[in-house]
């Protein structure tokens, strides 16, 4: 997904992303790139052929513009089931992952950098590239997109909805946005049950009247009356005690509360949101929570994605945050700190990355051009990446070559089929004699019989 040098100030094109739009993204994939323009910031997807010439030219298959970029830069060549990326003797180098590259395989998920463009390089459908605004504030890509499918029609239909994502991945804008989707009238809270003390719970959640404990000198209507007809989320629902977790149980089934001191119950009409970092079910099969609850609780659950799989939203995401914080004018990413975000392996999630566009803003607000030297220092310390000429140092091969990806691959086909050459060969579309010719200069072993080989084949040469 993504990179490239891109202007902070400006969005991915008018694309206002909905959940009925998800189904663009059904279509079938295929080998792609996804490029970030440097001028204007919107995502490109392109497809790659059999072989793809990039470079500065306009004759190349992929023209990239930049006076870094050489007028034959690189060329990717589809060899069998695997893609391989060729330097043609560029003058500034090809980059994958942040190292230098003269030839080798190309694995989902790799990051190239090709002068001031930096892409992702994956299996993408139509439509991955877009990103937008899913909800009012809440912006995403197809990651993000393909994960919330049904939502919106669990939310109309009045399904408790439970989130399970790691810190920081936005389970409050997601639990936002299901209350914009559910079209009531009444307020959004959120609570974070972890901040509760046990013996306030029972009062804070259902309310209390005047003189029903000491120190009760007022009526108080608790979480859920406060939320009726709106959305309540329970925030790291996964901290309530269990004597609460049995009392909640019962407000959910009878849809009503019973307030401290009161013998009547009062209707409530309440979309419940819960969030938790891990799997409410996995803790309830643990016996860390009540597995009844749990199973009210997740009428619809939604696993967050971590940013680090919605890679192609840094540079939109990045630029969202920096104009909320106040830059006004665009602001040109360099390449590198580009391939630095996309390199990173995010483990504060979107969190993280608005804390750094602070950072950014408050003490590079003023540039025009924001640099990899800008960033937090502990990013660059995590991602450390090649600055100087693109010649690959010596022996220090940035990629598996094409002979190594088929080593490994043939190992995995012999374990499969028990030690047998010919039918780990066929599984591969290997012909037996190259699989053999593998075997010879590797360290596989097998239990076929080596002398049953017959002359090569006649198949093409490596």
């Amino acid at each position: 997904m993504l990179c490239r040098p891109a202007v902070a100030g400006t969005t991915s094109g008018d694309v206002t992303k909905t959940l009925a739009e998800e189904e663009t993204l059904g279509q079938p994939a295929s080998a792609s790139i996804i490029w970030s323009d440097h001028r204007t910031a919107e995502l490109t997807r392109r497809e790659l052929s059999t072989v793809t010439s990039l470079g500065r030219d306009s004759a190349q298959a992929m023209q990239l513009e930049g006076q870094a970029v050489s007028r034959a830069h690189a060329e990717i060549r589809k060899e069998g089931p695997i893609y391989t990326l060729r330097d043609l003797g560029s003058r500034n180098g090809t980059f994958v992952n942040g190292r230098p590259i003269e030839h080798g395989v190309l694995s989902a998920g790799d990051v190239l950098r090709i002068g001031e463009w930096v892409g992702l390089f994956g299996y993408f459908a139509p439509g991955e590239e877009q990103f937008g605004e899913i909800a009012p504030g809440f912006l995403g890509g197809a990651v993000l997109v393909r994960r919330l499918s049904g939502l919106e029609r669990a939310v109309q239909a009045g399904l408790a909805v439970a989130i399970e994502g790691e810190t920081g991945t936005g389970k409050e804008l997601v639990a936002r946005a299901i209350h914009h989707w559910s079209g009531r009238t009444g307020r959004f809270s959120a609570i974070n049950c972890a901040a509760i003390p046990e013996n306030l719970a029972e009062s804070e959640f259902f309310g209390h009247k005047k003189g029903a404990f000491t120190g009760a000198e007022r009526a108080t209507l608790g979480y859920f009356r406060n939320a009726h007809a709106g959305t309540l989320l329970l925030d790291e629902v996964v901290e309530l005690p269990l004597g609460l977790q049995a009392k909640l149980l019962r407000v959910l089934q009878e849809r009503s509360v019973v307030p401290l001191g009161e013998q009547e119950p009062v209707p409530i009409d309440v979309q419940i949101v819960c969030a938790a970092q891990a799997s409410l079910r996995a803790l309830a099969e643990a016996g860390q929570f009540r597995l009844d609850l749990a199973t009210r609780l997740s009428g619809f659950v939604l696993q967050l994605p971590p940013l680090r799989e919605r890679r192609a939203e840094l540079v939109p995401l990045l630029g969202h945050f920096l104009r909320r914080f106040g830059r006004v004018t665009g602001a040109v990413f360099d390449a590198k700190l580009v391939e630095t975000l996309c390199l990173y392996p995010w483990p504060g999630n979107v969190r993280e990355l608005e804390q750094v566009a602070r950072h950014l803003q408050a003490l590079h607000g003023e540039e025009s051009l924001l640099r990899r030297t800008h960033l937090p220092e502990h990013l660059q310390r995590a991602v450390p990446i090649t600055d100087g000429p693109a010649a690959r140092p010596s022996g220090a091969p940035a990629l598996r070559s094409r002979r190594t990806a088929d080593q490994e691959r043939l190992a995995s086909a012999l374990k499969e089929t028990g030690g047998n050459v010919t039918r780990a060969a066929q599984l591969l579309g290997f012909s037996r004699q190259r699989a053999y010719r593998l075997l010879s200069d590797g360290k596989l072993t097998t239990s076929d019989d080596l002398d049953r080989v017959d002359g090569v084949d006649g198949e093409e040469s490596e």
